[in-house]
């Protein structure tokens, strides 16, 4: 498998289906879907194509959303289980329809959808996955083969990202920290201004030491706070704090 195509397609009008093609000879992708999570952290399609040159990876996105089905995705324990405290590097998930629940499954179904692979992780554009749909009659990826798309994601997460800013400007201009702010407040579990400062700043996917030169304080201070904040929200890592601003109802 090659993303060297891809990169050159870059803000190109052929730039989705170049993704696709690149990929799908050992993957066998058949639909590829992109979910950005921005203004009140509802995630919104950026970008959606089907190999077979119809429309339903735009479809099936929307229906996605607008079905609400994203708030029961199991990438979330999928998030949970993989990504260590403070880390917000772009990983791999693999959700195989067979494990769905009923709604789910009925959606796989509904839009004749195989196995999703998911490459997900935090860019500048703030939160985004790269949904990689399977043909539904293609067997379970290998092993062999997952890991090699494994090896590969975060250059295909970061050319899709790349390719948003340039083809959309407007993307890259949103700034988070006021929805994601009160989001945090709207939970009501005490954060102090300190640790709130410290969450904003972890979601924008700054490490330890860059939110300690950013805000003037010892690293060893930045991870208390984090630490404290964490407990307060019941959670352990910055997954579930995003999960966790994601889901907060008014």
């Amino acid at each position: 498998m090659t993303i060297a195509a891809a990169i050159d397609a870059i803000a190109r009008p052929g730039f989705a289906s170049t993704v696709v093609e690149g990929i799908s000879r050992p993957v066998g992708v058949a639909h590829l879907s992109v979910f950005l999570f921005q203004q009140a952290l509802s995630p919104v399609v950026a970008l959606a194509f089907s190999r077979d040159g119809s429309d339903i990876a735009r479809r099936a996105g929307e229906a996605y959303l607008r079905l609400g089905l994203y708030l029961g995705d199991p990438l979330r324990s999928a998030l949970r289980a993989r990504l260590d405290d403070g880390d917000a590097t772009v990983r791999l998930f693999s959700d195989d329809p067979g494990a769905a629940n009923a709604a789910r499954r009925a959606f796989f179904a509904r839009f004749d959808l195989g196995q999703r692979l998911t490459i997900f992780g935090h860019t500048r554009l703030g939160w985004m996955s790269v949904n990689l749909y399977r043909d539904r009659d293609a067997a379970t990826l290998p092993r062999k083969d997952l890991r090699a798309l494994e090896q590969v994601a975060p250059l295909i997460h970061a050319a899709v990202a790349r390719h948003l800013e340039l083809v959309d400007p407007s993307i890259g201009g949103i700034d988070l920290d006021g929805v994601l702010g009160e989001r945090l407040k709207r939970l009501d579990r005490g954060l102090t201004p300190r640790e709130t400062d410290v969450c904003l700043a972890a979601l924008g996917g700054r490490a330890n030491a860059e939110i300690a030169a950013a805000l003037g304080i010892g690293l060893s201070t930045v991870g208390t706070l984090r630490r404290r904040a964490y407990e307060r929200l019941g959670v352990s890592n910055i997954a579930e704090l995003f999960l966790v601003c994601l889901n907060a109802t008014r």
